[in-house]
């Protein structure tokens, strides 16, 4: 765990030297104090309130809960039920990756069958 932290501490230090020679002013810069270390920043192996805080500032879902805990949406505008095993959504077309690449339905179908990979649940 210290050979994690001592890891993660010099990528900070380096970021921030990094973003200190660009000149990046305060308010393009986000700060996330943790408690503890995030054990993985991908939502689909971790779910520990530590990992949760930093990764939901990076992700999206299509769907969200609002503070009464109702399902609002989020990346979907829209969903229908087709069956009871089947869900058809309408996504947003102004969603992008990092990179400026649009999200597409193909994007979204990838995610599903990653997280409900047997491979992945099972290893």
């Amino acid at each position: 765990m210290k050979k994690h932290k001592s890891a993660l501490a010099a990528l900070l230090i380096s970021a921030s030297l990094a973003f200190g020679a660009t000149g990046v002013e305060a308010k393009d810069l986000l700060t996330v104090d943790l408690v503890n270390e995030p054990s993985s920043l991908d939502p689909h192996v971790q779910w520990n309130p530590d990992s949760y805080f930093a990764y939901r500032n990076i992700f999206d879902n299509l769907l969200t809960r609002d503070n009464a805990g109702k399902i609002i949406p989020q990346i979907a505008t829209a969903w229908t039920y087709l069956s009871d095993t089947e869900i058809e959504f309408t996504i947003r077309d102004d969603v992008k990756f990092h990179d400026g690449t649009p999200l597409t339905a193909e994007d979204v179908v990838y995610s599903v069958k990653r997280i409900t990979d047997p491979a992945r649940l099972f290893p």
